[in-house]
């Protein structure tokens, strides 16, 4: 009965993963926002200790603006990576928002802030991708430390029917960096468990919806065999059922 009962169990997991060509195109489900006011959110992103980890800023929701300025605080124990070319500004990319926006970045290493404004001719209503930046983990780490990542919008202005500046309403989600335990074999996407979430990220790879292993090809590797290939994802599936 028990053999049985796995079984059954393993078949409803084989379930609920669809098939690769169009499970990726379900839509996502979104919080519910006040539709007159612009959202930024900072991402909740997993890493290793010693790890450089990309986190991203994003506007979920955008009624407009003409200028904005905001601040991440990070903690101490982390640490910005800084541009290759050894300058005190921190890497970072831009994102679809940005792209009627220009973007001015600061980091003031002493007080652990990163500092953003941006401004734009027209009203910006894009949505999406603001920019990304890079933290580094401590060394000395310890698995499932979660260290806060705290969003404030200092000012964030657009311009009436009549012309005249005024402020846009907006709300903030802060974010987070966790520390993965690099023991724990099948947390693919880090985010401290076992889950169909990382059987649908290892079928995308297989079906290569996506362009690259975003870790270490040996992290995938779940029957040790030195291979990428569909037995990886059972074995996943198998760690799934006896959690």
């Amino acid at each position: 009965m028990k053999v049985r009962h796995h079984f059954i169990r393993f078949a409803a997991l084989l379930m609920l993963i669809p098939p690769a060509s169009g499970f990726c195109r379900m839509p996502a489900s979104a919080e519910d926002y006040p539709p007159d006011t612009t959202v930024f959110a900072c991402s909740n992103v997993t890493g290793y200790a010693g790890e450089s980890v990309m986190v991203s800023v994003e506007i979920p929701q955008n009624t407009g603006f003409t200028s904005f300025s905001l601040a991440i605080d990070y903690p101490p124990e982390s640490s910005p990576e800084m541009r290759e070319d050894d300058s005190d500004e921190i890497k970072r990319k831009k994102g679809e928002a940005a792209e009627d926006l220009l973007l001015n970045f600061g980091c003031n290493l002493n007080d652990h802030i990163i500092g953003v404004s941006g401004i734009s001719v027209d009203p910006c209503q894009q949505s999406g991708t603001l920019f990304h930046f890079w933290l580094t983990i401590p060394e000395d780490a310890k698995p499932e430390t979660v260290y806060p990542l705290r969003l404030t919008v200092v000012n964030c202005y657009g311009i009436t029917e009549q012309g005249e500046l005024a402020d846009v309403r907006r709300i903030t989600l802060d974010g987070s960096i966790t520390v993965a335990d690099p023991n724990r074999k099948g947390d693919l996407n880090r985010d401290g468990k076992i889950s169909v979430a990382d059987a649908v990220l290892l079928n995308r790879l297989l079906a290569e919806e996506l362009p690259e292993p975003l870790r270490p090809m040996d992290e995938y590797d779940l029957n040790a065999d030195g291979l990428l290939t569909v037995t990886d994802l059972q074995a996943l599936l198998k760690m799934i059922a006896s959690e």
